[in-house]
């Protein structure tokens, strides 16, 4: 990971991108393979924020033609960090690139499992349901850390909702110092 940083030139880093042109005319840090490749390592370590913001970079610079590679990525760390919606219509970019591409596919439907859950849990939210929305909220959780995600801020906002419309003080004090 220390390598590619270097290779890109990341501002935040010790390197900046026009130290890495004059003084390493080999590299480019305009490269998105660097970017994805990255991101891969962020991935791994489950540090999927980075990652997001590497594959971001990395499609706007194949903007003409983004690698499915590279979509995939970016749809698996959107997924990780709860973002459905944004995963799906990069998932179908894909999908419009590669028809048959088996890992968006299976990425598509882990998606769709996952937005099943959240409009459970904002169904039964609505009807005040709390067992129903407690129920869909874990579904929900359970699929983010599946991926080894960071769950959304607002999932947790959610679980101090729920247990303070339940009553259950306890909870709600102890899902609040989460949140925090």
């Amino acid at each position: 990971m220390e390598l590619y940083t270097k290779a890109i030139g990341k501002q935040d880093g010790h390197f900046s991108r026009n130290h890495v042109l004059m003084n390493y005319p080999e590299l480019n840090p305009l490269e998105p393979s660097y970017l994805t490749n990255r991101a891969a390592s962020y991935m791994a370590l489950k540090r999927f924020r980075p990652a997001l913001e590497d594959c971001q970079i990395a499609a706007s610079l194949q903007a003409a033609s983004p690698s499915p590679k590279t979509l995939l990525r970016l749809a698996r760390c959107q997924l990780a960090l709860g973002s459905s919606n944004p995963a799906l219509s990069t998932i179908r970019s894909i999908l419009n690139i590669e028809p048959k591409n088996v890992q968006a596919i299976q990425l598509r439907d882990k998606v769709q499992v996952l937005e099943g859950h959240v409009k459970n849990f904002e169904t039964a939210r609505a009807k005040k349901d709390w067992g129903l929305a407690r129920l869909a909220l874990d579904k929900c959780l359970q699929a983010i850390e599946g991926e080894g995600g960071d769950v959304p801020p607002e999932w947790r906002y959610w679980r101090v909702e729920l247990e303070l419309s339940r009553g259950n003080w306890e909870a709600a004090s102890s899902a609040a110092g989460c949140v925090l």
